[in-house]
């Protein structure tokens, strides 16, 4: 990472951090949350979270002049919780 950039929104509470990734595009943190750049509009920027292509999450942020005006923070769990995976016994197995 070459430089964050920390903005607090004291309207909404938010706080936005700026970042670079290892190939030099800017990345939004919410929440411990990436977002990547899915377009924009003017000033206004259309962020979408990066596991969206792998696993489907549905969580946008909405900025204009690096201020969150917009967020639908709906992430998907992204892997299973490792406590609660039964792993089976082969000796249980039915032959």
């Amino acid at each position: 990472m070459l430089f964050s950039i920390l903005i607090a929104d004291e309207s909404n509470g938010i706080k936005a951090l700026f970042e670079l990734n290892s190939r030099g595009k800017t990345v939004l943190v919410l929440d411990g949350f990436r977002y990547r750049v899915n377009g924009f509009t003017g000033d206004k920027v259309r962020w979408r979270c990066t596991s969206h292509s792998k696993f489907g999450c549905r969580a946008i942020a909405h900025t204009v002049q690096d201020r969150v005006i917009y967020l639908i923070n709906e992430h998907v769990k992204t892997w299973p919780d490792r406590n609660k995976l039964k792993v089976k016994d082969q000796s249980e197995d039915e032959y």
